[in-house]
C-alpha cells in the first residue's frame, strides 16, 4: 500500500493486503466503537489444509489426484485437506506411529539411564580406599580376592 497499486501482473496482492488491512482493523481496539465491539475472531480460509509440494505428493504416491478437487494447486504446490492427508499418509507409512513410538521410549531410557547415579570407579585400582580402618579393609579385601581366586 505504501508503494502504490501493485502491477497487474499479481493483482492477487491488493487483495491480500486489503485483507489484512481489513484484520488489523477488526482486531484493532483503538479503531472500534465500544470496548470490545472491534474484536472479531476471522478464520483462516485454508484453515484445515495441508499444504504438499510436488515431491511429497510423488512420495505419498498421490499424483493421480493432481487436478481434482481434492488437491487445490496453489502457486509452488497444492492444498490438502487435513483430514483425507491423515487417512492418506496413515496407509502410505503404516508403521510411522510404531517407529515414532519406539523412538521416544527409547529416548525414554536414555534419560533414565543418564539419571542413574553411577558407582565411582577408581580406573584400574579396584580397590575402596578405607579411612577410618585402612588395615582391616585391606585384610577383607584381601580374603574376598582370594576367595575368587581359589573358587
Amino acid at each position: 500500500p505504501i508503494l502504490g497499486a501493485a502491477p497487474q501482473w499479481c493483482s492477487f496482492l491488493d487483495n491480500i493486503t486489503e485483507e489484512l488491512e481489513e484484520k488489523d482493523g477488526m482486531l484493532d481496539p483503538s479503531t472500534a466503537g465500544g470496548a470490545n465491539e472491534g474484536l472479531v475472531q476471522t478464520e483462516t480460509i485454508y484453515e484445515d489444509y495441508k499444504f504438499l509440494t510436488r515431491a511429497e505428493i510423488d512420495q505419498l504416491g498421490i499424483q493421480n489426484l493432481v487436478g481434482t478437487p481434492l488437491l487445490r494447486g496453489y502457486m509452488h504446490g497444492f492444498f490438502i485437506h487435513v483430514g483425507l492427508y491423515n487417512r492418506i499418509r496413515a496407509v502410505a507409512k503404516p508403521f510411522e506411529y510404531n517407529e515414532y513410538r519406539t523412538q521416544k521410549i527409547k529416548e525414554r531410557m536414555e534419560e533414565k539411564r543418564a539419571s542413574r547415579i553411577a558407582p565411582k570407579t577408581s580406573g584400574s585400582n579396584n580397590k575402596i580406599k578405607a579411612k577410618v580402618n585402612p588395615e582391616l579393609a585391606e585384610r577383607l579385601q584381601n580374603k574376598a580376592s582370594d576367595r575368587s581366586k581359589a573358587g
